[in-house]
């Protein structure tokens, strides 16, 4: 009899002790939960953190549709403009990098390319990559996917119409994305495009502080970010960062090619011109 009482007693001691470590394991995965950052996107191995007004992406770049830096034992970087053309800066943007020599990407507005095509046709006849920024610089998560289909679309036309060439490289407003914004893109056959090095151009920073920022910042592989916008300080800072990370060796080249130099492709194909906009399309891995 006393052998049952003392198994029942090691029983309920077992228990209540098992109940104490689930409670307290429990508790330890809420603390984990409260404790990690708040995410603004998610998709597959991606989150985002938010930085300033834009947002710095930590993405695994073994995901082929989203591109953040290229080969990081190479010292190729791409340097990219965003919310152009503008009356005022593009062509001063344009003549900068034709004395250095270098081409740059360009994610242009399609509001801004309908009502400057003369600009948006020499940033193409100059060598410079294209890519879509929207049409009206809204960020795609704030609309329904039909809206957000016709942002990317008819910015895609009205490149087409001047150039004669479809962008496949996408780069979101304010880097605000979240999965459903990768999806459309991968659909419509874009690659999204982020960055590694925010200049932070478009905070009212000197022509020494951002050009400070941006030289300190980049790495073999970097893409920076940019503003094509008609601030002084960008107008300014770009010849001594150019200068500068080409004396620090470092070569300028498009998003493409800094994505088919680390994926080990030959030739990247973004600039081809085509008649036909619909036989056009191709499949994203090609790029």
């Amino acid at each position: 009899m006393k052998k049952y009482i003392v198994w029942g007693i090691l029983i309920v001691l077992l228990s209540c002790l098992g109940g104490l470590g689930g409670s307290l394991l429990s508790d330890k995965l809420h603390l984990s939960n409260k404790s990690r950052p708040k995410v603004h996107g998610k998709l597959d191995n991606f989150y985002l953190k938010p930085s300033d007004n834009h947002w710095t992406s930590y993405v695994d770049n073994n995901l082929p549709y989203i591109i953040q830096h290229g080969d990081l034992n190479k010292r190729n970087i791409a340097i990219t403009f965003d919310d152009g053309p503008q009356y005022d800066s593009t062509e001063a943007i344009l003549t900068i990098l034709r004395d250095f020599q270098i081409k740059a990407t360009f994610f242009v507005v399609g509001s801004q390319a309908e009502k400057y095509p003369y600009l948006l046709k020499q940033m193409f006849d100059d060598g410079h990559e294209i890519g879509n920024h929207t049409f009206s610089h809204k960020r795609l998560t704030d609309l329904s996917r039909e809206k957000a289909i016709q942002e990317l679309e008819n910015t895609r036309t009205v490149i087409f119409n001047q150039t004669g060439f479809i962008p496949y490289l996408f780069r979101p407003p304010g880097g605000k994305f979240d999965a459903e914004t990768i999806e459309i893109a991968k659909e419509l056959n874009y690659t999204t495009v982020l960055w590694t090095n925010n200049s932070g151009d478009w905070q009212a920073l000197s022509s020494n502080k951002l050009s400070k920022r941006v030289i300190d910042n980049t790495f073999p592989g970097t893409i920076i970010l940019m503003h094509n916008s008609d601030s002084s300080s960008t107008l300014s800072a770009l010849p001594t960062i150019i200068r500068t990370l080409k004396r620090r060796g470092f070569a300028f080249v498009t998003v493409s090619q800094l994505y088919s130099q680390q994926n080990n492709k030959s030739q990247p194909v973004m600039r081809t011109r085509t008649s036909d906009y619909s036989s056009a399309r191709r499949p994203m891995n090609n790029i």
